[in-house]
């Protein structure tokens, strides 16, 4: 049987609000409660908007503003696949990407894909789609410009015309249980999807 998709609890943004998690434990962790604080503003993309047309051979530079000043932040670019539609097999839109030149029309399932099984090869490309560009800065200065070389790398790599661009930050906050120490994160981050050309 399919395996039942994960939810995630519905949680309301509070700017600056604390958020209190209790877990009430077991024979091997023992209850305890937990606080993290939220940033001031969720990080917002503001240079771009979806859609947006790019040249792909020129630098892309992203600007953002919201999350914690002295917090790191992560830049990803990689190639953006739409969802499977109804019906649709995963591997048939690998081999309709291949007899269009590449696996430009491949999903993009945020796990990194997962293997066909099958024929040597099948699972390789998938795998790729993880990669793309990836930069983490030491701290959130709410512009950065990736150099049009790694535009240029992921367009070529993948065969895509539509790249997302990602900024995202963790918030950590540590606490001991049991003697052991554990890291509970606050995500925040937002993405845009363009188009090159």
């Amino acid at each position: 049987p399919k395996r039942p998709e994960p939810t995630e609890p519905s949680l309301e943004f509070i700017p600056g609000g604390a958020y209190e998690f209790e877990v009430t434990g077991s024979e091997s962790f023992s209850p305890v409660k937990v606080s993290i604080t939220a940033p001031q503003a969720l990080l917002n993309i503001s240079s771009h908007v979806n859609g947006d047309q790019i040249d792909g051979s020129s630098d892309l530079t992203v600007t953002w503003d919201g999350g914690t000043a002295d917090g790191g932040i992560l830049i990803r670019l990689r190639p953006f696949f739409h969802p499977l539609g109804k019906g649709e097999m995963t591997r048939d839109r690998f081999m309709e990407g291949l007899k269009q030149g590449g696996p430009r029309h491949e999903m993009w399932n945020g796990h990194g894909g997962e293997g066909f099984g099958g024929g040597k090869g099948f699972h390789r490309f998938p795998l790729l789609f993880a990669r793309g560009y990836a930069q983490k800065l030491d701290s959130n200065p709410g512009t950065f410009t990736i150099p049009a070389a790694e535009v240029q790398s992921i367009i070529n790599l993948f065969g895509t015309s539509e790249i997302a661009v990602i900024v995202s930050q963790m918030s950590p906050t540590t606490f001991e249980n049991d003697g052991k120490s554990y890291t509970l994160l606050f995500r925040n981050g937002d993405m845009r999807v363009l188009a090159t050309r």
